[in-house]
């Protein structure tokens, strides 16, 4: 039973981590990941449009299961959107507009 409390911890302090993932000097718009593909998300990279590369899993050593979101907190712009399910991944075209939110349900 304490083995399951620790890792109710840890889990709930890695979701924390990751609701506050991207928080910073010039974020002003959030991007909401909602998970409705009936699987674990395993990998989310989010970069801007004209970046060449994906750069790091923004779920680091977490995992979005189906009926959660996440919450990135980004600056205004287009970003491309990379999710990866057991499954294979799904690319999306994101427009963020300043101060606004912006939800992205995965299907």
């Amino acid at each position: 039973m304490r083995h399951l409390s620790f890792l109710l911890v840890i889990s709930c302090i890695g979701i924390l981590v990751l609701a506050f993932a991207g928080c910073g000097d010039g974020a002003d718009t959030m991007l909401i990941i909602v998970n409705r593909t009936g699987l674990t998300i395993q990998r989310i990279y989010i970069s801007a449009d004209e970046s060449d590369s994906w750069g790091q899993d923004r779920l680091g050593f977490q995992v979005l299961p189906s009926g959660s979101q996440i919450t990135f907190y980004l600056e205004s712009g287009f970003y491309d959107v990379r999710v990866e399910t057991s499954r294979g991944s799904l690319d999306y075209l994101v427009d963020i507009d300043s101060g606004e939110t912006t939800i992205l349900t995965v299907r």
